[in-house]
């Protein structure tokens, strides 16, 4: 995702739920998932059977966020955040499904091998700047949200190896490996606003850097 800023002089109310005052949020692409390798081999003397899965796409990163507020902000509503400055990564690709199997043979070699998760894209930087004031009166409407999350890594791809009768037989299975999660970027908060919250689960001010799992 590009670049996502916005800057805000006036007041804002809004009174029904999930109706933040502000948004502004960059969010990467998810990674696209590989497709399903299929190797079968029919009876023969001699058979080697080898299947390899594909790998996950790239999730894409996000870009900086940025916000300023300088007027009144309120929100009524439940989830009703007053500002939300947010700076998501894309997931990485699912690997693709592997099979493998032969025949009747005299002798069966049969190898699967799982692909590799994609690459989760990293957060990027949030920064966010604001005076006035900022008041919530619903239940989980957080005064001020800023976060920057990493995407998650792409699952490993699912390996099937099987055999049929043979008079010798080598089965291998071999699983594909979990994509690498996404960083964190750098948050920072900079506030001379007057926040006040009234409903449950409602934080003044909420500012995370999370990395996800692979």
């Amino acid at each position: 995702g590009g670049g996502a800023s916005a800057t805000l002089g006036g007041d804002v109310t809004t009174a029904g739920d999930l109706a933040a005052a502000i948004v502004v949020r960059s969010v990467g692409g998810g990674g696209g998932a590989s497709g399903t390798t299929v190797s079968a081999a029919d009876g023969a003397v001699v058979t080697v059977n080898v299947a390899v899965g594909g790998s996950g796409g790239k999730g894409g990163s996000a870009g900086a966020t940025s916000a300023t507020s300088t007027g009144a902000l309120a929100t009524f509503g439940a989830l009703s955040h007053g500002l939300v400055a947010h700076s998501v990564g894309g997931g990485g690709g699912a690997a693709g499904t592997t099979v493998a199997s032969s025949g009747a043979s005299s002798v069966s070699i049969t190898n699967g091998i799982g692909g590799k998760g994609g690459v989760a894209g990293d957060g990027g930087t949030v920064q966010t700047t604001t005076g006035g004031s900022i008041q919530t009166g619903g239940d989980g409407a957080v005064g001020l949200s800023a976060m920057s999350i990493g995407g998650g890594g792409g699952d490993a791809g699912t390996t099937v190896s099987a055999n049929a009768v043979s008079g010798g037989s080598i089965t291998v299975g071999v699983g594909g490996s979990g994509g690498a999660s996404g960083a964190g970027g750098a948050v920072t908060v900079n506030n001379t606003a007057d926040i006040a919250t009234k409903g449950a689960s409602s934080e003044g001010i909420l500012a995370h850097s999370v990395a996800r799992g692979g």
